[in-house]
């Protein structure tokens, strides 16, 4: 019964304009029938609960039976999280202002919320600032957050207007963030993701990516950055990148040509246990990816994902994490 509801979910929940463009692309590069495209793609909705996304997204018209079971699915990843995660704690993660509030100790970065703030309020707080990063409360992805220079209008009032009127409820200062990341890519804060699982009083790190931005503010994995893998023992960036749209494989940054391979991110050691003393805040949500940014003095939490993206996670590394995950359930 669960796999024909995530069957249902699927289809209720596809992109079919982006669908059909990877059936031709696949139809032409892999010299498939359409038919047996989509017969494979139902078969893998229902064996290994893949999203139709998942399918194209890993590849698994190439891939045999085992490839395609080592992979953390769609359903596989929200069976997860509902084991792992407190329905009622989540929604700590979801919602900046309570995050903020919860991990405060964490956060190096002024941040101001304007639902309880007065137009006085935001323009003393802004008044000094040259540029400020305005969020949504809630999202995911990156999607809403703008990075907004403060001179571009004609008065303080104004910028405020503007953000009330698109819902751009948080608003921070601009991260400095270290000078090697920085060397990596000054467009935006490269932050790293890093996924935890917490069991029986203890906190697992099971992964770590680097994410760096390309051309944008922002460097999202969905929004066009670029990721790498990182090891986890040491921080340092153990393959090339890779970019979500195209899978391009990148060996230096296309901007400044920065080497990716070998980088090593600078206060490991603080990073990984500043992420274990944050996991141990709310211990009814368990599994965690945190985005982590590094400053010129140590690492800051950005935010944290109840719900953490499995796909800049296996497709940085190369492979299916499933056996990850399979530790704990």
């Amino acid at each position: 019964m669960k796999r024909i509801l995530y069957f249902g979910y699927f289809i209720v929940t596809t992109d079919y304009s982006l669908l059909v463009d990877r059936l031709k692309e696949v139809k032409k590069s892999a010299s498939l029938p359409y038919r047996t495209i989509l017969c494979d793609m139902i078969k893998s909705s229902f064996k290994y609960k893949a999203s139709f996304g998942d399918y194209f997204l890993y590849e698994f018209y190439k891939k045999n039976d085992e490839q395609r079971n080592s992979y953390i699915t769609t359903g596989r990843l929200y069976e997860f999280y509902t084991k792992m995660n407190d329905k009622k704690k989540r929604e700590i993660f979801r919602n900046k202002a309570k995050f903020n509030a919860t991990f405060g100790r964490f956060i190096r970065r002024e941040f101001l919320f304007l639902h309880d703030c007065t137009v006085d309020k935001f323009c003393n707080w802004v008044r000094d600032k040259d540029w400020i990063i305005a969020k949504p409360n809630e999202g995911v992805a990156g999607r809403g957050i703008e990075k907004i220079d403060v001179k571009n209008y004609k008065n303080l009032n104004e910028l405020y207007s503007y953000l009330k009127d698109n819902e751009l409820d948080l608003i921070e200062d601009c991260i400095e963030q270290h000078a090697d990341m920085n060397k990596m890519n000054p467009s935006s804060v490269n932050t790293i993701r890093i996924i935890t699982v917490r069991i029986q009083e203890s906190t697992d790190i099971i992964g770590a990516v680097l994410r760096i931005g390309v051309d944008s503010p922002i460097d999202n994995f969905s929004t066009g950055g670029i990721a790498a893998p990182v090891d986890i023992k040491n921080g340092v960036v153990c393959d090339h990148a890779i970019s979500k749209k195209d899978s391009l494989v990148y060996e230096y940054h296309p901007r400044t040509r920065c080497a990716i391979k070998g980088f090593q991110i600078p206060y490991w050691n603080q990073t990984l246990e500043m992420i274990k003393e944050a996991s141990e805040v709310i211990p009814e949500v368990k599994t965690v990816g945190w985005d982590v940014a590094i400053t010129k003095t140590g690492p800051e939490l950005v935010e944290g994902n109840d719900n953490w993206n499995k796909n800049v996670f296996q497709l940085s590394h190369g492979e299916g994490k499933q056996h990850l995950l399979d530790r704990y359930t």
